[in-house]
């Protein structure tokens, strides 16, 4: 994956390992700051599926 990329194709790569990883924090005896870090990652990676979602079911419009 490129630096600056950061399109659907990025997130989806993403999606898994990220997942995975959050699955793996929530088994592991780690600080509460880690925690919460995790939280909001996993709440960040929620809102970002939701907006691309939302981005590829919108009709396109012609700003011409």
């Amino acid at each position: 994956m490129r630096d600056n990329e950061c399109g659907p194709a990025a997130m989806s790569e993403l999606d898994e390992p990220l997942s995975d990883l959050l699955a793996q924090v929530k088994k592991e005896p780690i600080s509460t700051e880690l925690q919460e870090l995790a939280a909001r990652l996993d709440a960040a990676l929620l809102t970002a599926r939701v907006t691309r979602s939302a981005a590829e079911n919108e009709p396109q419009r012609d700003i011409s």
